[in-house]
């Protein structure tokens, strides 16, 4: 019984993202305890660094399983620590990982643009209809046709902007 070239690679890059994730995760908890210290013009680069490395490997640790949700409460725990760190890096990188956690989402999980039209456009409708709906009996289809009417909006606005001038 050899090992096979499949499993074999699988494993190495299991084993790089564990040490991408451990790395990143003590570079961004020492970075943490070196903020309120003097050196702390060193900090935004490494923060950088294990902040990428920590969410890099997380997510190779966790893509494509049931666990993928946990990349999106790091991301967002990684917002919540720049508050209370002041740091803007560990906060530009959190964001991008969100953004990009979304996009990657939306690409694979959604199957054509007009459903993840749909889906964002019932997704910012409904919140909306819950605050602000005085009597969810009667302005629940109002506003769901309002959703319905923004969904058809965006995907004319695409067509649109796909369209070749002659």
């Amino acid at each position: 019984m050899g090992l096979r070239a499949g499993s074999f690679l699988r494993n190495n890059a299991m084993i790089v993202a564990g040490i991408a994730l451990l790395l990143g995760a003590s570079t961004l908890a020492l970075c943490v305890g070196l903020e309120r210290m003097s050196h702390r013009a060193v900090t935004p680069f490494w923060c950088f660094s294990g902040s990428v490395g920590f969410l890099a490997g997380l997510f190779e640790t966790v893509g494509r399983t049931p666990l993928e949700p946990l990349f999106l409460t790091a991301a967002c725990g990684g917002i919540f620590l720049s508050t209370y760190v002041r740091s803007r890096t560990l906060l530009l990188v959190s964001t991008v990982g969100i953004l990009s956690y979304i996009s990657y989402f939306r690409r694979n999980r959604l199957a054509t643009g007009a459903a993840a039209l749909i889906a964002l456009s019932l997704g910012a409708g409904l919140p909306a209809y819950k605050e602000h709906s005085p009597r969810p009996d009667h302005d629940f289809w109002r506003c769901i046709s309002r959703s319905i009417s923004f969904t058809r909006s965006c995907i004319s606005v695409s067509i649109s902007s796909t369209r070749i001038a002659p």
